[in-house]
């Protein structure tokens, strides 16, 4: 499932388009609405379960377990978390680890993929020299989150 609109990142969009292609998968595309969206799919496919990302440190997720129902007032489902309880070293060392292919704007100093309304550059990644960013890979735990925002972020 992938919520696209105007403020979707490019880079973003083409490694979906990428990973939907290498693997011969199915991707929903839905606009905008993540909840009506997600409403829509697990009426539409009879979706019971629904394998996601989510790790514990995210927001609103320190109270999850590994196999959780969704949250009231949302459509009826189980979620399946299997890297819940990992950090973020952990999971950059399993991508590295084995190769996988990952958005190119971790390379550019992303910590956290939203939008182009919501995410920017971490500043923490900021290399004042060369005036670009380190890859996220490269970023401390403690910081991981300061790729979100609600405005684009300075580097100073």
């Amino acid at each position: 499932m992938c919520i696209r609109d105007r403020n979707s990142f490019r880079e973003m969009m083409q490694y979906l388009d990428k990973m939907v292609m290498k693997y011969q998968i199915s991707l929903e595309v839905f606009e905008r609405d993540f909840k009506k969206s997600l409403e829509k799919l697990v009426s539409e496919k009879d979706l019971k379960f629904i394998i996601m990302g989510t790790r514990r440190t995210d927001p609103f997720s320190s109270h999850l377990k590994v196999l959780a129902p969704s949250d009231e007032g949302w459509p009826s489902f189980t979620r399946i978390l299997p890297i819940l309880d990992w950090d973020y070293a952990e999971v950059w060392s399993f991508i590295r680890t084995l190769g996988i292919e990952y958005c190119a704007l971790y390379d550019m100093g992303f910590t956290y993929i939203g939008n182009q309304e919501n995410s920017s550059p971490n500043p923490k990644l900021f290399r004042k020299d060369t005036g670009d960013y380190l890859p996220a890979y490269e970023g401390h735990p403690e910081d991981e989150y300061l790729s979100r925002c609600t405005a684009k972020l300075g580097t100073s």
